[in-house]
């Protein structure tokens, strides 16, 4: 629980990205920027939809959860192959 409690400490003051498309030429993964507001309205979203993530953990934990699924990043946990999308 406490790398639970770590992990999404952590995410919360980090500037967050969302997936967007990957490019077969360059193969490269784009993420988009997205707002603490977009994260706010998207776990509030999956809260009414009865998403266990987002009933049980709060909006840490359900942070937590995306980011491990692969839906959403910090520019930390990036690699080689993924590039960030300037809007």
């Amino acid at each position: 629980m406490e790398t639970l409690k770590l992990w999404a400490d952590f995410h919360v003051g980090q500037q967050m990205y969302a997936y967007d498309h990957f490019d077969v030429v360059e193969r490269k993964r784009y993420w988009r920027p997205v707002s603490k507001t977009y994260l706010v309205c998207a776990w509030l979203r999956d809260l009414i939809r009865g998403m266990r993530d987002a009933r049980l953990g709060g909006f840490q934990g359900w942070l937590y959860c995306v980011v491990k699924d692969g839906g959403f990043t910090t520019q930390e946990f990036m690699g080689f192959n993924d590039e960030i999308e300037v809007l």
